[in-house]
Formats: C-alpha cells, structure tokens, sequence
C-alpha cells in the first residue's frame, strides 16, 4: 500500500440534525452499519492511522486507528469552528476533511487519497489540496483532503477579517476554503451526496436496502 502517513483525518460529527428530528448523523444506519463507522473504517483502510473527530462522544474506533475526539467552540459552531478546533491535534502536513453523513465515504476516501497519491509524486511544488466535486460542478468542502498549513493560514485570514457579528470561526466553510488552490475530483457515482433530509435518508437505503430474513439464500440440501 501506498505510504500515506503524511495524513490524518478530521471527522465533523457535531451537526444539530434538524431537517432529520434531531437524530445523531453519524449513528444513522443505512443498511449496512452506522454512517460514522463506515468512514472511520474507510480512513483506515485507505492506510490512514490517525483521525480527529470533532464532535461528542464517545467513539468506537476500528482496530488500527487512533483516534482523538475534541469538541468545536461553541458546540454546534459549524464547520469551520470545527475544524479549528481540530487542527491542533493534528500532527501530520495534511488532513483529510470528512462530514459524518456521508454514506458513501468508502468511494470517497479512495477517490481523496489516490488524488493526494498523485500530487505527492509530482516534481513541482504541490497543490494546496484536492477536493470532490459532484456531478453538478459544486465543490463538496466537507469531502476534501488539504494542506493542513495552507488551512490555518486561511482560517487566520477568516478571523482576522470576521466581525464582530459573525466572528472568522463561524464564517461559512466555502468561504475560508475557496481561496486554496485545490485539484478537483469527480464524482460520477454520487458518493458526496450527504444526508440533510428524510429524501436523502430514502436516497441511500433504496441504493442500499436491508436484506430482510426472508430475502436470505435459500439453504439447499445436498
């Protein structure tokens, strides 16, 4: 496997839910296990050793991870006041930026990392970054592997221009993020769609439906 110590990764697990009645985004089962487990699992299969959720907890890591949770200031902040809050814990020169709604991070994580792959191997001085963009062009920020010095500097510049109305923590996430210069990286089979909304809830188990008792193979006898 690729060496991909240079990364950690920062899962946002601190969203109020509120188009989904308050439930817990990352606890939510598709079909095939709770949306926050799946991305852990994903960060650590893509050979990732190190993850920041912020958020509460307590979290159930996989064997092989390590994992530190810390909370945004003030809870429910956002992201961008949750990836400030998480940076200080990280140790590595990049970091991959994940949403814990994201059912479908298993193909996003791989798409990030052979992204990062690639800008590693270049002569040239890298990108700041790379990011998915889904199939209508939008950049999805919360799905996003990044230069963790190019980050600070433009959460640095989001404060020191904040004020005192909507201070640089709790500026809009496109807004301190859309300056670096990031490579973009297609989506073609919708992973970056996230869950905000029972349709999209619908969405992902239609796409991922529980295999009931009865639905099981049949046992033949020999």
């Amino acid at each position: 496997m690729t060496d991909r110590s240079g990364i950690e990764a920062v899962v946002l697990t601190g969203g109020l839910a509120q188009r989904l009645d308050g439930a817990v985004k990352g606890e939510i089962d598709i079909g095939c296990g709770p949306i926050l487990t799946g991305e852990l699992d994903a960060v650590r299969r893509a050979g990732i050793g190190r993850a920041v959720v912020v958020g509460p907890g307590p979290i159930h890591a996989p064997d092989g991870l390590d994992v530190v949770v810390t909370r945004e200031d003030p809870p429910f902040g956002g992201p961008t006041a949750a990836v400030a809050a998480a940076l200080p814990f990280v140790r590595s020169d990049w970091v991959l930026v994940l949403a814990c709604d994201l059912p479908g991070s298993a193909t996003l994580v791989d798409l990030l990392a052979r992204a990062w792959d690639e800008l590693a191997d270049e002569p040239r001085p890298p990108d700041e970054g790379a990011i998915v963009v889904d199939r209508a062009g939008r950049p999805q920020w919360l799905a996003g592997i990044y230069s963790r010095a190019a980050v600070e500097r433009e959460l640095d510049r989001a404060s020191a221009v904040a004020d005192a109305d909507r201070p640089g923590r709790g500026a809009p996430i496109g807004r301190v993020l859309g300056g670096l210069d990031l490579r973009r990286v297609a989506d073609p089979d919708d992973a970056s769609h996230d869950v905000d909304t029972p349709e999209d809830l619908a969405w992902w188990r239609d796409r991922h439906p529980r295999q009931r008792p009865h639905e099981e193979e049949p046992h033949h006898d020999e």
